[in-house]
């Protein structure tokens, strides 16, 4: 098993002063090799204080690796295939979504 560290930058710093994922970065910008899902390393460029485990080793990230990392997210609830599926755009979006609604409350 891989563990792969991976820190929240700025975004998610500063809650108390109303600073959170509102600047995350797009999709699009991570998405480096433009394959329309997220590697471990195209996700720690977004969000580079979450601790994910690459659990199958491919160094792609899915949606059981961040339900497993992250508590909070669930997949499955909200329309999403689940399981083993990759993290695309939709996924690394109600990632974003999911870490607002925590830093709301």
């Amino acid at each position: 098993m891989i563990k792969k560290f991976l820190r929240l930058s700025p975004l998610l710093v500063a809650f108390g002063a109303g600073i959170a994922l509102a600047q995350a970065p797009a999709f699009s910008t991570i998405d480096v090799d433009e394959d329309g899902v997220l590697s471990i390393a195209e996700f720690q460029t977004a969000l580079p204080v979450v601790a994910v485990t690459d659990a199958n080793g491919d160094g792609m990230l899915n949606q059981n690796e961040v339900e497993a990392s992250i508590p909070s997210v669930t997949f499955a609830d909200h329309g999403f295939q689940g399981g083993s599926g990759l993290v695309g755009e939709a996924e690394y979006d109600h990632i974003i979504e999911v870490l607002l609604e925590g830093a709301d409350s």
